[in-house]
């Protein structure tokens, strides 16, 4: 996206010189949604970790049962860290790339140049 913005501000600039210093762009911004979802991965990979590695005091020191997907839990490290890395990864991903962008768009003193 960077590329084409860089490849239509030079030949914006090129071809109207006047114009060269005061053409700007940039991401579109990731919607809310968007950004809980990532929020939400990297939450779910922190308390994964910590079940991992911590889940039979916590549950101990609630006073709770541990329960049944716990057992599959402690069987299963590496899976679990695995997964919950690659979600976390996915949605990361998504999000810095521009994924979520509806558009872009390029203004030229109020004037709409260049949509996608």
């Amino acid at each position: 996206m960077v590329r084409n913005f860089r490849s239509l501000q030079e030949f914006l600039e090129t071809r109207y010189p006047e114009l060269r210093g005061s053409i700007q762009g940039g991401n579109y911004p990731p919607p809310a949604h968007a950004i809980l979802a990532v929020q939400g991965a990297q939450i779910v990979q922190f308390g994964c970790l910590a079940l991992m590695f911590g889940g039979g005091a916590i549950f101990s020191t609630l006073g709770l049962a541990p329960p049944e997907w716990y057992g599959w839990l402690t069987e299963n490290k590496m899976s679990a860290f695995v997964g919950t890395f690659f979600l976390n990864s996915v949605a990361n991903s998504m999000t810095a790339t521009g994924a979520f962008e509806a558009c872009s768009l390029v203004v030229v003193t109020v004037v709409v140049v260049w949509t996608a």
